[in-house]
């Protein structure tokens, strides 16, 4: 059944929640400048107003059934579950969340070195120095040994290989993230004497320059991969990628609401959005599972292309597997989102939200063809209760698909103006403009990934994710006030051995 909703205002109960939401309203928040992430100058809307269903000829019913006749269209022959178009007011099923979320901790971790050391894990560190040590093993075996076809070498930054303990790992792990706050050409640049590079704290920190180098040069976590493992996409770093996922799924129960936000793509040393560098089919691409919020719960590397549909429903597939069948809300960028997979979901108890591209299966051609007029909303209902709709504010038009949101307008109201939008639309506002704060802290390390192979690159960000993580972990349970840049500095600090503390 298809709808037009017209706009008849009618006074919102006193308990609706304002909407937060941190990008410009005309556009969507799918498109990831990091202007429209950092800020913005619209302030916190606040819903006063809600529109319902009006009388004809405001409801127009474009499947033209009579009166008290229920009309179903059914969907294409390989949809799933054979779910059809409706003129049946079917109602969104509502699935119970029973989880109590929060941090699965003991006792509260209470420095920023705690809640790091709680995001990493222990078998991280392990993991990370058993593979190192072996790794450097075999690459100092091979120096001494060369193969005829290669000249022997005089030295390499691991022929005298001292093996690594869990002190030097976290003076390397300091160095590591010390750097992403300071943008040099080259690794070397950070240990120069001169003053336009010079900086004491490397000198300061118990590690030469050689040192940090080589295992830099040895960070490879697998040993000899079998045939299926070569397959993979960056094997070389996927026992820390899986350590950390386990880490994460044991240390924290997350909230109902979740994002699947578009992928980026590690691109010349800066974290690009896969939207700008669609004609890169074959880059790597990071996906990730995270917390309206900003905390990041999964991460998934792959080489597929998701503009196909069937490959992104294989990554949301992957990437959820562990949020299946507990009854959570999932706010999908338009990437990832299908009709097919919407209902495919809520079968697993999983409502989904999110814009469509216009070349998705199975979107109805009414729907397709029609033409909302402004702060008007066009929608259908699945006979699961699955509704696909198009809006058209005063500039563009928004083409959705919810299995939990209706499509009525609410009114938000900002600084200077207000704004019709459909519940789903405004709901997808509000949970994920949070997302863009992590964008923005895992963006200043560029400098540092110009200069490593591709798994590296890999482990970097994981550390990065890791210890953007401990912060927000460290916001929502610690009763300290310090900010991303200090934090950084008391975990550098600690993890270098450094006697000074920091103190705001």
């Amino acid at each position: 059944m298809i709808y037009f909703l017209a706009a008849q205002p009618c006074q919102i109960q006193p308990e609706a929640a304002a909407v937060d939401c941190g990008l410009p309203q005309d556009e969507l928040v799918d498109s990831h400048c990091e202007e429209d992430q950092c800020s913005s100058d619209e302030g916190e809307p606040v819903i006063d107003t809600v529109f319902s269903v009006v009388d004809q000829p405001g409801c127009v019913n474009l499947m033209s059934a009579s009166s008290g006749v229920v009309v179903r269209e059914p969907a294409d022959a390989d949809s799933p579950d054979g779910y059809s178009w409706t003129s049946e007011d079917v109602t969104s099923q509502e699935i119970p969340f029973p989880w109590k979320p929060g941090l699965q901790c003991p006792m509260y971790p209470a420095t920023p070195y705690d809640f790091f050391r709680c995001v990493i894990g222990k078998r991280f560190y392990m993991i990370f120095i058993n593979q190192v040590n072996k790794c450097a093993f075999e690459m100092g075996v091979e120096t001494k040994t060369p193969s005829r076809k290669k000249k022997p070498k005089s030295k390499t930054l691991v022929s005298q290989w001292k093996t690594l303990s869990e002190d030097q790992l976290e003076i390397w792990l300091a160095i590591l993230i010390q750097m992403g706050g300071i943008q040099n050409p080259s690794f070397t640049h950070y240990w120069s004497s001169e003053i336009m590079h010079k900086s004491s704290f490397f000198s300061e920190v118990a590690m030469t320059k050689d040192r940090w180098l080589g295992i830099m040069q040895t960070l490879h976590f697998m040993g000899r991969p079998s045939g299926s493992e070569k397959t993979e996409p960056f094997f070389k770093a996927g026992p820390l990628v899986t350590c950390f996922n386990e880490q994460m799924k044991k240390l924290y129960v997350p909230d109902r609401e979740l994002c699947v936000e578009e992928p980026v793509i590690l691109w010349k040393g800066r974290l690009v959005p896969w939207g700008f560098l669609k004609d890169k089919k074959d880059a790597t691409k990071l996906h990730t599972v995270s917390e309206p919020g900003g905390l990041i719960l999964r991460f998934y590397t792959d080489k597929m292309d998701i503009s196909d549909e069937s490959a992104a429903s294989k990554v949301v597939r992957r990437v959820l597997a562990d949020f299946m069948d507990k009854g959570h809300s999932i706010f999908m960028a338009r990437c990832y989102t299908g009709v097919d997979l919407c209902h495919e979901l809520l079968s697993r108890q999983v409502h989904t939200t999110g814009p469509l591209l216009p070349t998705r299966k199975n979107i109805p051609e009414r729907i397709l063809t029609s033409n909302p007029q402004p702060e008007n909303v066009v929608y259908t209902r699945s006979n699961h209760g699955v509704v696909v709709m198009k809006f058209t504010d005063n500039i563009d038009q928004y083409l959705f698909v919810s299995s939990e949101f209706n499509p009525f307008l609410l009114k938000s109201t900002y600084k200077s103006f207000s704004k019709l939008k459909p519940e789903a639309i405004t709901a997808y506002d509000k949970f994920i403009s949070g997302i863009s704060n992590s964008y923005c802290h895992l963006s200043d390390y560029g400098a540092v990934l110009q200069h490593t192979t591709s798994h590296v690159r890999i482990t970097i960000h994981l550390i990065e994710i890791a210890v953007y993580n401990a912060f927000v972990l460290y916001k929502k349970y610690s009763t300290n006030c310090l900010d991303f840049a200090a934090f950084r500095a008391d975990l550098v600090r600690r993890l270098a051995g450094l006697k000074k503390s920091f103190k705001k």
